[in-house]
């Protein structure tokens, strides 16, 4: 892994709750997901089981699975990064479902696989009950120039 130094990864060390306010008016927060700890090159947020997230038998959703995994990563990423001059773009997400969630939350860590200076692949591991596996993700993020995108509005900066 490229990038991660003795004083850590993130460019910036944010509390939990300014990542959830990051989130704010997002999928993510429209499905009850919240920042849970942060270490020195991880990040952890949870999904609750609800009528929100829960499938048609009453499991929590592969979906919604997802979008926990593609909020961690693309959270994670920015967090290396200057975003007053760059910004993350996903450009794959890769997930692999072992199990399913019947009761209480779901937790994803996301762990960086390669911090670069255009890319980043962050793994996620969803875990359920007391850490049993039931998915992991990989999410492929491009780092551009914040002029280079439309898409790269003020509400991406952290």
């Amino acid at each position: 892994m490229s990038s991660l130094t003795a004083a850590g990864l993130w460019a910036s060390q944010p509390s939990l709750e300014t990542i959830d306010q990051l989130g704010r008016a997002t999928a993510a927060a429209n499905l009850g997901i919240h920042a849970a700890a942060i270490g020195p090159d991880w990040l952890e947020a949870t999904l609750p089981l609800d009528a929100r997230t829960a499938g048609a038998d009453g499991a929590l959703d592969t979906g919604a699975m997802a979008v926990l995994a593609e909020m961690l990563g693309s959270v994670a990423a920015s967090l290396c990064i200057d975003t007053e001059r760059l910004a993350c773009v996903g450009q794959a997400l890769t997930m692999h479902h072992f199990g399913c969630v019947r009761s209480g939350p779901a937790t994803g860590r996301a762990s960086p696989i390669h911090v670069g200076p255009a890319h980043h692949l962050w793994q996620i591991r969803i875990t359920a009950g007391h850490g049993e596996l039931v998915a992991t993700a990989e999410l492929l993020v491009a780092i551009i120039a914040r002029d280079a995108d439309p898409r790269a509005s003020a509400s991406l900066r952290t």
